[in-house]
């Protein structure tokens, strides 16, 4: 096929119509979807998106790919080593249907979120942001402006998908995180060693249950090391998170909403209820108390 043939939809997406009717496709087809971040979760949720027959993109990332990137995100090669995140995942996504239209941003400010979503129209927002305090944003945002919003994230061995959805309890709860929070509060609560020390009991469940080694879940706790992941668990992640998707947008199946989710290791594949201990009040209570003292 060259550049300039015409692209065949109904053919290049054949089969998904064994499952899907025409007008379940369409839909498909028509819905508009913002991924905050793409890495590891977002850049393989944009190119299965657009296997399935997506067409309208709306892609968020500030980062450039490095050497460490290269264990798991799918867009990541020697040769992109370097480049923007965002602007080589439109290049691939482009590269499976020539009828994709992407907007690409290196950045939105926090307080701009609801302004992209409103202004792009996006049906779906997905948190897949290496920051999580955005992802969060990006969540809370979406639901309030009556959109879903998808939240797909492995840690370590552990693999979590849920979907957030616009009139329920704010997605922070969901996260043992405070409500109403600003980004840059969430972002010192979830970064800074000292807040992570203090709550170490409560990271202590992701440890257990994503088998991450002592040493390395100690210098994560001081801040010296990033979260511990595998290609395999954070496609996983990633492909949940692209079911859930389809789920929202055509209606067939029932998604998995918080706090459920899906909840899978090596060993077990399950959807739970997800009971965060009560630390959000907390965690900012004690950040307005310190925060002066450690000038965070």
């Amino acid at each position: 096929m060259t550049k300039n043939a015409e692209f065949d939809y109904k053919r290049a997406f054949g089969r998904n119509y064994g499952i899907f009717t025409d007008e379940e496709q369409e839909k498909i087809r028509n819905a508009k979807i913002l991924l905050v971040g793409c890495g590891g979760i977002g850049g393989v949720m944009a190119i299965m998106l657009a296997r399935c027959g997506i067409e309208n993109f709306v892609l968020v990332d500030p980062d450039t790919y490095e050497l460490t990137n290269i264990n798991r995100q799918v867009t990541c090669f020697v040769d992109t080593i370097g480049r923007n995140k965002a602007e080589i995942t439109a290049e691939e996504i482009a590269r499976i249907n020539p009828q994709i239209k992407v907007t690409a941003y290196k950045e939105i400010e926090p307080d701009k979120m609801e302004e992209v979503i409103t202004k792009e129209n996006i049906d779906v927002v997905v948190g897949a942001s290496d920051d999580f305090a955005m992802s969060v944003v990006a969540l809370s945002t979406a639901n309030k402006l009556g959109k879903v919003a998808i939240m797909p994230y492995p840690v370590g061995m552990l693999a979590r998908v849920s979907v957030s959805m616009p009139g329920r309890p704010p997605p922070e709860q969901f996260y043992a995180l405070p409500t109403e929070a600003s980004y840059e509060t969430l972002r010192k609560l979830t970064t800074t060693p000292f807040f992570r020390q203090r709550f170490r009991k409560a990271l202590e469940y992701y440890r257990d249950v994503g088998g991450w080694r002592e040493e390395w879940f100690e210098l994560f706790l001081k801040g010296e090391r990033p979260h511990a992941q595998i290609c395999p668990v954070v496609w996983l992640t990633a492909a949940l998170g692209t079911l859930e998707i389809l789920k929202v947008i055509t209606g067939r199946w029932k998604p998995v909403v918080a706090p459920l989710h899906w909840h899978i290791t090596p060993t077990s594949a399950s959807i739970e209820e997800f009971k965060p201990p009560p630390v959000g009040a907390r965690a900012l209570s004690l950040y307005y108390k310190v925060r002066g003292k450690l000038k965070i």
